[in-house]
């Protein structure tokens, strides 16, 4: 893949590439074309999609409002159509773009509250805060939860990518600095998400008193008590271990000390048997990987307490995996060295059906793939049809593994490239 320029004027143009290795360098780059109201333009196929210089506590690069689409599949920038993902199951203003570059979000969880301490009716209330289940596929949700969310801040990071340079170059010091960005362009009920999120940082032995002076200074700084307001932290990283008592559960994170822990009560411990974390990490042997957004409060003697929780599973690239066949799938894609984009559930029901990959080898002619598993219901049938339909219209073809008729196992993949000249 040659190297993404960004058009500033006629005379200049930078690559992708140099802009994100040259912060120093490219923060005064970006702050002078700022000033003079340049409109960048995007060099990734020859629409020149136009771009956006926004600045909040730094300077950056933002893809302007509906023009997603209009980049090429392997630009940072691109974005799949919304019947392509899961975006398709919200309303139109849940997820809402703005001229300035940022997403105006609508969130079930509440990141402010009157008291710390819920009351056992307060406790049971956040019970409902799951998106209601749908009447039908094609019913919008009027809200994401903390799930839909951390779904929506990995797209935008782009973690949900893939190409063979990514190799030994996706880690989580990679992840975080780009989730943290992500942030700065998210809102919700005038909150700035990057105001209310810590990210753990890379852990080191040997800096635990510098590390642990920066995480309470982040707490303290952003969670200050009032005396009528609690605000909350919103809270990403990868899950480390969960230890489940008789009413409680208390979380541990990765790439944070052990003896850091968030507790959660009867309403997390439910989520959690809803879903895949406590089987995956009670298996020693299952390679994937459980990462949380998590809504937190703190008390007077600063112990954490989960108020919402949502999860995301990924392989050990850091892709999203809503199964074993989507593991799979992805280890072959990555084996046989192609590249590819991940679709995101979000809320997505069950019956929901999306391309579960769309393989761009070939920018020019995406590929959406599909895993179209057992024991489906006559909607989701009837849903895979009209989908199919849609994908010939739009992609000229489609690549289905129809487990009914194909099997298990994951069957031979289009003809990866011959030669890799990649770079990231």
């Amino acid at each position: 893949m040659s190297p993404i320029r960004i058009r500033f004027d006629h005379e200049t143009a930078y690559t992708r590439d140099w802009l994100a290795d040259n912060e120093v360098e490219a923060q005064r780059v970006l702050a002078t074309f700022k000033a003079k109201d340049v409109i960048p333009r995007c060099e990734c196929n020859d629409k020149l999609p136009p771009m956006y210089i926004a600045h909040r506590t730094r300077y950056y690069l933002a893809r302007n409002p509906g023009t997603g689409t209009l980049h090429s599949p392997e630009c940072p920038s691109f974005e799949m159509e919304k019947e392509d993902s899961g975006r398709i199951t919200y309303e139109s203003d849940v997820i809402k773009p703005k001229n300035d570059g940022t997403l105006s979000l609508k969130i079930l969880a509440p990141l402010a509250h009157k008291i710390v301490d819920r009351s056992p009716k307060e406790a049971n209330d956040i019970d409902a805060m799951v998106p209601p289940r749908p009447k039908s596929p094609t019913a919008k949700r009027e809200a994401m939860s903390l799930t839909g969310l951390l779904a929506l801040m990995w797209e935008e990071a782009e973690l949900n990518r893939w190409h063979p340079g990514f190799h030994k170059r996706r880690i989580w010091a990679v992840a975080r600095t780009r989730l943290l960005d992500v942030a700065q362009r998210l809102n919700t009920k005038r909150i700035n998400v990057a105001d209310v999120l810590y990210i753990p940082e890379h852990f080191n032995e040997s800096q635990r008193d510098a590390i642990d002076a920066r995480r309470k200074d982040a707490f303290k700084r952003i969670m200050t008590k009032t005396s009528t307001v609690t605000k909350y932290m919103m809270v990403v990283g990868g899950i480390r271990k969960i230890s489940v008592q008789e009413k409680s559960v208390a979380i541990t994170l990765r790439h944070q000390s052990e003896s850091v822990k968030y507790w959660g009560s009867q309403h997390v411990l439910k989520k959690l048997n809803n879903g895949p974390a406590l089987e995956i990490l009670g298996d020693i042997n299952d390679p994937r990987l459980i990462y949380t957004l998590m809504i937190v409060s703190r008390d007077i003697d600063e112990v954490l307490h989960i108020q919402d929780i949502g999860f995301l599973v990924t392989d050990i690239h850091m892709i999203p995996t809503y199964c074993e066949q989507d593991r799979l799938m992805t280890e072959k894609l990555v084996m046989e060295g192609h590249k590819f984009i991940k679709t995101m559930r979000y809320d997505g029901s069950r019956d929901s059906v999306f391309p579960d990959y769309l393989l761009v080898d070939n920018p020019n002619a995406i590929l959406p793939m599909a895993i179209f598993r057992t024991f489906a219901s006559e909607t989701a049938i009837e849903q895979r049809h009209q989908s199919k339909e849609r994908w010939k219209e739009k992609y000229g073809k489609y690549w289905i593994w129809d487990m009914e008729k194909q099997g298990e196992s994951v069957p031979d993949l289009p003809t990866p490239p011959a030669t890799r000249t990649d770079s990231v």
